[in-house]
């Protein structure tokens, strides 16, 4: 509704230069201006002025927008605003350049601005640069030379995406790309790849599921480090503030093998809520440098050098483990202090936080401090943190060990 509408003249020549008017609402297609005044230049410049209290668009919100139209160029639009608000992000001064000019091939569309999710606290630059298309809410955006850029992060990137009602789908292309936390517990360096990633908003419920193939770089996050390329992560699962639940994710891991996962994670606090891990053959030696050393470098099974191979399962939740399974097939472990080592070592090896388990290990020879040893079979019960067996023979150089009810606890 118009609530103000005005006309200003030349003295001299007494032709119209200016026309000015104000609005409580003014739509146009899907855009909702409210608290608007439109001030058109007719002085030469050809120009048309728009402010507006709020700007709307679908489900982001311009606050203080500021729109100017070049008449005269055919068209260029630019609009700037004090911040935009979203469900999924903030931005503070943005500004989005729109170019309709016939002389360009196709129209394109500018954004930077400081932004950052709603989750986190640092606010970072981004940048990045789309061809509109004929259909904007069905056909595909193509974006090129996007950057994500502050003080911890580092993601050059392009982009082609398909609006949905209700998502979006999208192939994302980064390289070089690098992260860290405050804390150090998170980071990546030099990370190259794409991202291929499907989402669907239902009510306040973000269901997506999507394709990670990482060609290049390092990746850590705490406890685990990925040191080696050429991995294929294949998930799906949901997101609602601040929660990301990873429901079904197959991993295949350079150097270890295929994996199946699970994992809830806080993208608040940025730690795993809970996760659960499945192997199945996969290759001792680089399941243990990448999972389970980083857990158990504290303990006296964190310096080994291993070989052979592997079937794995664990439980984590709330950073504490759960259960726990290991099965190993003719394995060589060393320790690289000196301290034990195990030829042809086949186990099997469950934990359990609630409960006993029956473990057994078998070798073939091997030394504990020094000291030769023979063809052993061990079988024991593990209850949380201690081991039980009434009997355990330990074969040592011409002879053997014999003990009996034998208790032993980590600490």
């Amino acid at each position: 509704m118009l609530s103000g509408f005005f006309l200003l003249a030349s003295p001299k020549a007494y032709a119209l230069s200016n026309i000015s008017m104000t609005a409580d609402v003014i739509q146009y297609d899907d855009v909702t201006l409210s608290q608007a005044k439109v001030t058109i230049d007719l002085n030469g410049n050809d120009q048309a002025v728009v402010d507006a209290n709020t700007l709307e668009y679908g489900t982001a919100r311009l606050d203080n927008a500021h729109i100017l139209l070049d008449l005269k160029a055919n068209t260029t639009l630019l609009i700037q605003a004090r911040q935009i608000v979203t469900p999924q992000f903030d931005a503070r001064n943005p500004n989005i350049y729109l170019d309709y000019r016939s002389t360009n091939p196709q129209p394109s569309l500018t954004f930077n601005a400081e932004i950052k999710p709603i989750t986190d606290t640092q606010w970072a630059t981004f940048k990045l640069n789309c061809l509109i298309p004929a259909q904007k809410k069905t056909d595909t955006w193509h974006c090129v030379d996007g950057l994500y850029h502050g003080e911890r992060v580092n993601i050059p990137f392009t982009i082609d995406f398909v609006p949905q009602p209700k998502g979006v789908e999208a192939s994302i292309q980064f390289t070089q790309a690098s992260f860290s936390d405050a804390s150090g517990l998170h980071a990546g360096e030099k990370l190259t790849g794409k991202v291929m990633l499907s989402a669907q908003q239902v009510q306040s419920i973000w269901h997506w599921k999507g394709v990670f193939n990482w060609q290049e770089g390092e990746l850590f996050w705490q406890p685990f480090y990925f040191g080696k390329a050429g991995n294929t992560f294949d998930i799906a699962g949901t997101y609602q503030s601040p929660m990301l639940t990873v429901e079904k994710a197959n991993l295949q891991i350079n150097g270890v093998g295929n994996l199946s996962a699970s994992a809830d994670i806080n993208l608040k606090t940025k730690a795993f809520n809970a996760i659960r891990v499945d192997a199945r053959e996969v290759d001792f030696a680089g399941l243990y440098q990448t999972f389970i050393q980083p857990m158990a470098q504290k303990s006296v099974f964190g310096n080994l050098k291993v070989s052979g191979r592997a079937d794995w399962h664990f439980e984590v939740k709330d950073l504490q483990p759960q259960n726990f399974e290991l099965n190993i097939e003719n394995a060589n472990i060393e320790d690289e202090n000196g301290k034990f080592g195990f030829t042809n070592l086949n186990a099997h090896i469950p934990w359990d936080y609630n409960g006993p388990k029956q473990i057994f290990l078998a070798y073939e020879r091997g030394h504990l401090l020094k000291l030769p040893l023979g063809i052993t079979h061990l079988s024991a019960e593990v209850n949380r943190y201690s081991i039980v067996t009434p009997q355990l023979r330990l074969p040592v150089l011409d002879g053997a060990l014999q003990f009996e009810d034998v208790s032993a606890a980590w600490i």
